[in-house]
């Protein structure tokens, strides 16, 4: 008898794995199937950022990026201790000035980092209308630019083509020059908060170009970072580089003196204010570290109604996980 119950046991145990199997091997085919992945189960419940994707075609995709480990995060601790034209002109445009004035970056100095990087922008949205901006190459195949340069609700919103000039500067007679071509964009790629409620902080989107126009000469782009903390920023010497008026290429050097996180309204806090001048045309222009020659974020511009000065958008680890996702 006891042999008897030790063997039904045994057999009670073997249906039990076998259905286990079963179970599992359903669930292995269901994930197949679905599409999904282990990282995919892996980032369940993780807070991820929410893109908006305008292919090249003009359809629209949605995806969802999870943190990542690899992006660079600055320590400004450590850093320390060691030693236009109003053709231009639009609503989500913020056009900008302050103290410091410009100064023309000479064709020789172009072709070294970080202005070799800089690239001037022009969106033809679906109303017809055109905006130059600015934008800073931050991968062998994608740009970083203002959103509001290439998405904008009142013309239509996203722009139906980007053109970017990479490494372009002007000549004696006015004249721009592309170093690395002028090529156009395959992919816009955004973040949900700015399609949909045109939050500050998410002024910044991905200009993703296509694999033919990716040659040795793009193996080199600008350095990138986040800050370890929003407002140790304040005091830091920053240069911004780009096309303000889109008819020069010019750095301003100033200091981010402040933050806009006074504002009552969250939708314009998280920002960073600066001396460094800035008008038309320098939106999505790169704001370089002075000391670490690390880009930390992209010009965003001044509306006197809101801000009173040049807005900064930060870089922060959600920026740098979108821009880890689509560079390669």
């Amino acid at each position: 008898k006891m042999n008897y119950k030790n063997g039904g046991f045994y057999m009670i145990v073997k249906m039990n794995m076998g259905l286990k199997r079963l179970i599992v091997t359903v669930l292995a085919i269901s994930l197949l199937i679905s599409g999904l992945s282990l990282n995919a189960l892996a980032s369940e419940g993780e807070s991820g950022e929410k893109i908006v994707i305008v292919n090249e075609d003009g359809s629209i995709e949605y995806e969802t990026i999870y943190p990542r480990s690899e992006g660079i995060q600055l320590n400004f601790d450590s850093i320390n201790d060691s030693s236009q034209s109003s053709n231009f002109q639009d609503d989500n445009q913020i056009s900008t000035y302050a103290s410091s004035g410009y100064v023309n970056i000479s064709e020789d100095a172009s072709q070294y980092a970080p202005y070799r990087y800089a690239c001037y922008i022009t969106s033809t949205f679906p109303n017809g209308e055109k905006i130059a901006s600015s934008g800073i190459r931050v991968g062998r195949n994608v740009i970083l630019v203002s959103a509001h340069s290439v998405w904008n609700d009142e013309k239509g919103g996203g722009s139906t083509s980007t053109l970017i000039g990479v490494g372009t500067y002007f000549m004696g007679d006015g004249s721009l020059k592309c170093r690395d071509g002028s090529i156009p964009r395959q992919r816009l790629i955004l973040h949900e908060d700015w399609t949909k409620n045109q939050m500050a902080t998410a002024d910044w989107a991905l200009l993703v170009i296509s694999d033919e126009y990716v040659t040795e000469n793009f193996n080199l782009f600008q350095k990138y970072g986040y800050v370890n903390e929003f407002s140790k920023g304040i005091g830091r010497k920053v240069t911004l580089i780009g096309y303000p008026g889109g008819d020069k290429f010019c750095y301003s050097k100033g200091e981010i003196d402040g933050t806009t996180d006074y504002k009552w309204n969250d939708k314009y806090k998280g920002l960073w204010t600066a001396t460094s001048k800035s008008d038309l045309g320098l939106s999505g222009g790169a704001v370089i570290d002075d000391e670490t020659g690390v880009l930390i974020g992209i010009v965003k511009g001044k509306d006197s109604g809101l801000f009173g000065k040049n807005a900064i958008v930060p870089l922060t680890s959600k920026i740098t996980d979108v821009i880890l996702q689509y560079a390669h």
